[in-house]
């Protein structure tokens, strides 16, 4: 049983056993310079697959409280985008870290850990989608609320991409 797989950083392609894991969080502890930090393309991943350095676009409003959406999404490096949210409705909010996508994107399963979507146009998609979720189910309903709603909405379908319709002939 001591050589089971413990904790698994999927993003640096290492595995730990418990005794392994203990001593690297040992020596990370110690020593910053220790701690396991994957560099893929433009973005870093920690030893929790967690990315450090995503891209982020912000939708905020002002007043007594913040009111904000936060879009985050990262290359994972093997044909995989990854993506997530953090949101605030004045008196409620949630959100968490862009994860190294290891398998594709299934509409079909509740919990998406791990999934990734093929293109960074569907990672802003699916961030949109998150957020959205999370602001029509929020505790507080008002206009702010609506406000960022509609500001999400707005961004998303400023992402899809517009179609001309050619002409073969000019008549």
């Amino acid at each position: 049983m001591a050589n089971e797989i413990f904790h698994e950083c999927r993003s640096a392609g290492r595995s730990f056993t418990s005794e392994e894991w203990s001593e690297y969080c040992r020596a990370s502890r110690m020593d910053d310079g220790k701690r396991l930090v994957t560099r893929i393309g433009e973005f870093d991943f920690n030893d929790c697959d967690i990315c450090l350095n995503p891209n982020v676009l912000t939708m905020a409003l002002q007043g007594k409280w913040m009111y904000y959406v936060t879009l985050k999404w990262a290359d994972c490096g093997n044909g995989l985008w990854s993506w997530a949210c953090d949101y605030n409705t004045g008196t409620g909010g949630g959100g968490s870290g862009v994860g190294f996508a290891w398998k594709p994107f299934d509409e079909k399963n509740t919990n998406h850990y791990g999934e990734g979507v093929s293109t960074e146009l569907e990672a802003k998609m699916q961030a949109c989608e998150e957020a959205l979720r999370h602001l029509r189910n929020a505790y507080t309903k008002n206009d702010k609320v609506e406000r960022l709603i509609l500001m999400v909405e707005e961004y998303k379908t400023k992402l899809k991409p517009k179609y001309v319709q050619l002409e073969l002939f000019d008549f």
